[in-house]
């Protein structure tokens, strides 16, 4: 599809909406004024129940594979974005529902500036934490979650919130917004068609 969008000059790009979540926007901020020093290693969750049974995700011949098809390529695209280009990944999964696919699974990641972190995704978890994602960087903490940055700097006592001044709704907007955009401008700023692919 990329080499065919190339060939023909048509625009084609990913949308991985987490880029356009104020909690994101907010972490990227905050690593790339160098807040956190050096990032140490991350820690990111993509989990929930969900009964996937009889549908087209268990389905490989559709879907390619289980939870790992379904959120992996969310998770590389947004750990691409805040961390740089990804070396290596390994997994190890469980089909704990007996559904035909894994449906929980931990990725390990290693990036190619020497930063390493896990990914675990699953639709088997009845529970999971506020926060998604942890960024341990060596001068401080965050956590993001669907309503703000939760950070903690070594030289604080405590931890402070910066709450997301939208909801998810205005992450959508904003997605949207940058698709008109990108029509418009036959180009994309947030996320390419070469990086689409990478995640995938």
């Amino acid at each position: 599809s990329v080499g065919q969008a190339q060939e023909k000059n048509r625009l084609l790009l990913t949308a991985f909406k987490l880029r356009f979540f104020e909690e994101v926007l907010k972490a990227k901020e905050l690593i790339e004024q160098g807040s956190l020093g050096k990032i140490l290693n991350f820690r990111l969750l993509f989990g929930g129940y969900m009964d996937m049974a009889g549908t087209w995700f268990v389905k490989k011949e559709i879907s390619g594979g289980g939870v790992i098809m379904d959120n992996g390529p969310h998770a590389a695209a947004l750990i691409q974005h805040l961390f740089g280009d990804i070396a290596g990944v390994s997994a190890t999964a469980l089909d704990a529902k007996n559904v035909g696919v894994e449906d929980t699974a931990k990725l390990t990641f290693s990036l190619k500036n020497g930063v390493t972190g896990t990914v675990d995704v699953s639709w088997a978890a009845w529970v999971t934490p506020a926060a998604y994602l942890e960024i341990y960087g060596e001068e401080g903490t965050l956590l993001l979650d669907g309503t703000g940055v939760t950070v903690k700097y070594k030289t604080w006592n405590d931890w402070r919130k910066i709450p997301n001044k939208g909801d998810a709704a205005a992450g959508f907007a904003r997605q949207i917004d940058h698709f008109v955009k990108a029509i418009q401008e036959n180009k994309t700023t947030m996320i390419d068609a070469q990086a689409g692919l990478k995640a995938q």
